[in-house]
């Protein structure tokens, strides 16, 4: 940066190298000096990895992966020096959803509707709970909700009594757009219908189940 602003001086004021490096305080042989270091192999390492605006560590990480072997202080003097510690995270973008059409099915585990509810205690201690309906007979069940694994568990405990869904209707939350929930649905056989963002009438049932149900401690 130093010797950026010598350059800029020296240009501006047409003063000397040795006047401005004197102004800025900074020693002649400094900003003679040129490295022979070549960085460019870690710099594109670098751009590839931080193509989902991550920070430092989930780059470095992607990079011992991919097989590369600079330690984390090469990584990282590198990162900065490209001024990538101060990105912003780049904001998920979901892929398009496609309105499909909300209809009684004619035999149950048809098609599930999912959603997550939460609440809070008199204490103040608040808690979710996955309500599950089953949108041929409107069959209901509710279950405390934590990430997705405990959603997985859930599921896997109520197919294992109830039979097993062909077809999952959610909003976009956190907990239903995770990878390990879409694998998971994927191994299954369970199709995922999600619906528009901002257009909860699209899960209609399982919103007025919502709606309905009493609150906490009623």
């Amino acid at each position: 940066m130093k010797k950026e602003l010598v350059c800029k001086i020296t240009e501006e004021y047409e003063v000397s190298i040795t006047r401005a490096c004197g102004l800025m305080e900074l020693h002649r042989s400094y900003f003679y000096y040129k490295s022979r270091r070549d960085d460019s192999e870690v710099e594109e390492a670098i751009r590839e990895a931080a193509v989902y605006g991550d920070g430092f560590r989930k780059i470095f990480l992607r990079l011992r992966r991919s097989g590369r072997k600079w330690n984390h202080k090469k990584v990282y003097r590198i990162y900065k020096s490209m001024s990538f510690n101060k990105r912003t995270r780049l904001r998920k973008r979901l892929p398009a959803r496609v309105k499909s059409p909300l209809s009684q099915p004619d035999s149950p585990n048809t098609t599930w509707s999912i959603d997550s509810v939460s609440d809070s205690l008199k204490c103040g201690r608040k808690f979710r709970v996955l309500n599950i309906l089953d949108d041929f007979d409107r069959c209901a069940g509710g279950r405390h909700l934590h990430p997705e694994s405990r959603l997985i568990r859930i599921l896997e405990k109520v197919i294992w009594t109830a039979g097993k869904p062909k077809n999952i209707r959610c909003d976009n939350g956190p907990e239903f757009i995770a990878g390990t929930f879409q694998e998971w649905c994927k191994a299954n056989d369970i199709s995922l219908m999600y619906i528009q963002p901002g257009h909860p009438t699209q899960n209609s049932y399982i919103e007025r189940f919502n709606g309905s149900s009493p609150p906490c401690g009623a």
